[in-house]
């Protein structure tokens, strides 16, 4: 009986083990891609906040000035360019910490306690859209115990399992992400932008330009 239970136990460690490795190359897989995400994000945003600079400002007070002819309000930002939608890891996120750790899955009072505790935490996090910190909540509910053999190894083989389908799911969801991105106007302007860096043209200094024309000419209008 005890050889039988020692084999069983070796056998579950060895299991817990393979998953530990596969946890571990998802982990290293889905921070590439989060990495490679955050490029086209970061990107994005620098390129927005240079064409509102350049660009929006003087869209927006052209509206102005056709809104005193036409009595309409302007529009809050150039027709065309959408805002980065918020972005879906931060949904994705709150949903992988959830299925962790939501007080309905263990039936210990004590534990359910403390998971209600951290469920509130992660609820505030999300309204807040603090992202990095439900990353960081994520990361530590995952890590795992210094010694594998824990005294419950088919809990601890349960949690792992979780894990790598969370991150198989990240893995599927953030290509859609950067497709998303791809689609957006505002960064196929940016595109557009670079191609005319290269022929030696400011793509958004000349859409400037054209709309200080426009500016010059409706205000001459309407001091006529």
């Amino acid at each position: 009986m005890a050889l039988h239970i020692v084999l069983k136990l070796t056998a579950e460690a060895q299991e817990l083990a393979r998953k530990y490795a596969e946890l571990r190359a998802l982990e290293a897989q889905v921070a590439e891609q989060e990495g490679i995400l955050a490029e086209y994000d970061r990107g994005l945003k620098i390129f927005e906040a240079e064409y509102m600079r350049i660009v929006g400002q003087r869209y927006l007070l052209l509206k102005r000035w056709e809104a005193r002819f036409t009595d309409q309000l302007p529009t809050p930002q150039p027709e065309g360019l959408l805002k980065t939608p918020p972005p879906a890891r931060l949904k994705e996120c709150y949903r992988a910490l959830a299925r962790q750790i939501h007080p309905d899955l263990v039936t210990d009072p004590v534990e359910r306690a403390r998971r209600t505790q951290v469920m509130a935490e992660a609820n505030a996090a999300y309204t807040s859209g603090d992202e990095v910190k439900l990353q960081q909540m994520l990361q530590q509910w995952a890590q795992p115990p210094k010694d594998p053999i824990a005294d419950n190894l088919e809990a601890e083989r349960a949690r792992v399992t979780q894990r790598i389908i969370t991150l198989q799911d990240r893995l599927q969801a953030i290509p859609e992400e950067i497709l998303q991105i791809k689609q957006l106007p505002l960064y196929k302007l940016m595109l557009s932008a670079l191609d005319a860096k290269i022929e030696g043209r400011d793509l958004l200094a000349e859409t400037g330009f054209l709309l200080d024309k426009q500016i010059r000419a409706i205000q001459k209008r309407w001091h006529q």
